[in-house]
């Protein structure tokens, strides 16, 4: 049940506005409609029928053994899956590592999101802004001074509202990268939705406010970052199709590859399996977000494999940068 809530908070829009064209959409509002009319009638009749004590102990029987068939069939997916789990923990210095890169790229944003704001308003006069101050303690405070690159302790020295708005905005994109980074540091419990990438999300400045050093975070399972990155490379390939299809993207040269998008494109312009953007599929979206979807879901899958070449080996990676050849090597 509490799955299904997450669900539709998450996807309510899309579930209303899909339904009447949609099987997924018309699916999932009639089975919640179906679970409010059944407890509400038995629920009704609770102390008028014993019958409906019963019921609901068999409705929620039934529906505690679909959830441990689902939970079963995920573990049969990854047991058949050619992938072998490396039978060790990730190392002290990969976990750190994982975990200083995340904090960095966090203290960057945040010192963007104010950038953002300075070039958006004007402020009153006699205001003073204190983000550079405050980023700068925090990064004291979280010993990371000797782990910032060259260009990134450029920016936080510099002055409050200096930075140019192709940095500012730059650095604002790599949003979704941030939270991949989160979900694999186990910061997060979940990825937003994959196909909410028509919305970059809001960054969270309170929880990095409060972090002190030495907070440690359990790390996701390698199983679980490799399904996700895998989701994404699948969702970034099909939007790559979709700019290839409207001339937005030079076909690529490689046959394999070419073969790769083709099959992505399967299933366009089908209201029922083609893939989302927020209420639209992709075949309908507008360009300008296609546009966001795609580098959105590329800068999640690219951290998401850094994170897990990073928690597999233990030691600076390699990553493929290219989504397509994890495809073929599925």
């Amino acid at each position: 049940m509490l799955n299904l809530l997450r669900f539709w908070r998450q996807h309510w829009k899309r579930i209303l506005f899909r339904a009447h064209k949609d099987k997924r959409s018309l699916t999932a509002l009639l089975f919640l409609l179906g679970i409010i009319a059944y407890f509400a009638y038995y629920g009704f009749f609770f102390f008028k029928n014993p019958l409906a004590v019963v019921m609901l102990c068999l409705g929620s029987i039934v529906a505690w053994r679909i959830r441990k068939s689902h939970e079963n069939d995920d573990k049969a997916l990854f047991r058949l899956s050619d992938h072998k789990p490396i039978p060790v923990e990730p190392s002290d210095a990969a976990v750190e590592s994982l975990t200083s890169e995340t904090l960095r790229l966090w203290l960057l944003l945040w010192r963007a999101s104010s950038e953002l704001f300075l070039s958006e308003k004007v402020l009153p006069e006699g205001v003073e802004v204190t983000t550079r101050r405050a980023v700068l303690d925090k990064i004291d405070e979280l010993n990371l001074r000797s782990k910032l690159n060259s260009e990134e302790n450029q920016l936080h020295l510099m002055p409050d509202g200096a930075w140019s708005k192709e940095t500012t905005l730059n650095i604002i994109f790599r949003a979704a990268e941030l939270e991949a980074l989160q979900y694999a540091c186990g910061i997060l419990t979940a990825l937003s939705p994959i196909e909410d990438f028509d919305r970059i999300a809001r960054i969270d400045i309170e929880r990095i406010r409060f972090n002190r050093a030495g907070t440690e975070w359990l790390p996701k399972a390698t199983f679980e970052i490799r399904y996700e990155s895998e989701m994404t490379a699948a969702f970034y390939l099909r939007c790559l199709a979709e700019k290839v299809r409207r001339g937005m993207a030079e076909r690529p040269a490689d046959n394999e590859e070419l073969e790769i998008l083709q099959e992505a494109s399967a299933k366009q312009g089908n209201q029922d399996t083609d893939m989302l953007i927020g209420t639209k599929i992709i075949s309908e979206v507008e360009s300008d977000k296609l546009n966001i979807a795609a580098g959105q879901s590329y800068l999640r899958f690219r951290a998401l494999r850094h994170a897990l070449s990073l928690l597999e080996r233990g030691s600076e990676p390699y990553v493929d940068s290219n989504p397509a050849r994890l495809v073929e090597q599925r």
